[in-house]
C-alpha cells in the first residue's frame, strides 16, 4: 500500500445520553464506574481491558451498542465523532435518534489517531500525484473544511 497524507483526526470519546445527568466522567479511569458497551476484539476492547475495566457488556456489532445506550442498557460507549454521527444519519434502525441527544466526554487519547487514505503500492505515480493535487485543491478552496464541518469534524483550518 502506498500511504497518502492523514485525512483527518480520528478520535474516540466517551458518549453518553445527554439526559443522564447523573453520569460524571472527566478522566478514563472515572468511567470504570459505569457500564460501558463496546465490541468484541476491537481496538476500544482492547484498550479498556488493558486498562482494568470490568463493567463491559461486549457485543459483535457497534450498532448494538447505539442501541443500547439509547435504551439505557449501558451507560457509555466509545466511539469516534464521525462514525457515530455516518451512523445514526445512515442506518434506518437509528432513525429515531440522533447526535444532539449524545454528550461528547473525555477523549481516548492513546488509541485516538488519524484517519489515512492509502492506495495500492502498484498504483502509477501518476495517479498518486493527480490524487494529492486535488486534495490540495479542494483543501485551498474551502471545500475540504466544508466537508469536515458537515460531517461533524472540526479542524481548525
Amino acid at each position: 500500500m502506498c500511504g497518502l497524507e492523514a485525512l483527518t483526526p480520528f478520535k474516540i470519546y466517551f458518549w453518553k445520553l445527554h439526559s443522564r445527568s447523573d453520569i460524571s466522567i472527566n478522566t478514563i479511569n472515572d468511567a470504570k464506574n459505569y457500564t460501558i458497551g463496546i465490541v468484541n476484539q476491537n481496538v476500544e476492547h482492547d484498550f479498556l481491558v488493558a486498562k482494568g475495566f470490568t463493567k463491559l457488556q461486549i457485543v459483535s456489532q457497534s450498532i448494538f451498542n447505539i442501541k443500547k445506550l439509547f435504551h439505557g442498557r449501558v451507560d457509555i460507549i466509545p466511539y469516534n465523532d464521525l462514525i457515530l454521527n455516518f451512523t445514526l444519519v445512515q442506518d434506518k434502525s437509528l432513525s429515531e435518534f440522533n447526535i444532539n441527544q449524545l454528550e461528547r466526554l473525555v477523549e481516548l487519547k492513546s488509541i485516538s489517531k488519524e484517519a489515512y487514505l492509502v492506495m495500492n503500492k502498484n498504483s502509477s505515480p501518476q495517479m498518486i500525484d493527480v490524487f494529492k493535487k486535488g486534495l490540495q485543491e479542494v483543501k485551498n478552496n474551502g471545500t475540504y473544511q466544508r466537508i469536515l464541518i458537515k460531517y461533524g469534524v472540526f479542524v481548525s483550518p
